[in-house]
């Protein structure tokens, strides 16, 4: 993402910015079928961060992909909740 973009979804998404907000099961978008890959967390983290990184790359697991970011050069803290 966008460094600035992904620093406004911090403090503005409902799932990154609200700490009781829920992980939805549902595609966002009709006809697309949303798959959670088992590596991934069931609970919600306390607190998100933004680790900034100047590369990546998409590496394969199966028919799903992860995004492999290269070392991070910045990690931007989302605001504590109030």
């Amino acid at each position: 993402m966008h460094q600035e973009c992904a620093e406004y979804a911090l403090r503005v998404c409902p799932y990154l910015a609200l700490p009781r907000a829920k992980h939805g099961h549902v595609a966002p978008i009709e006809g697309v079928e949303l798959h959670v890959h088992e590596v991934a967390m069931d609970s919600r983290p306390e607190r998100f961060f933004l680790g900034i990184s100047q590369d990546y790359q998409l590496v394969q697991m199966g028919d799903s992909y992860l995004v492999y970011a290269h070392p991070w050069q910045e990690v931007v803290w989302q605001p504590a909740a109030k």
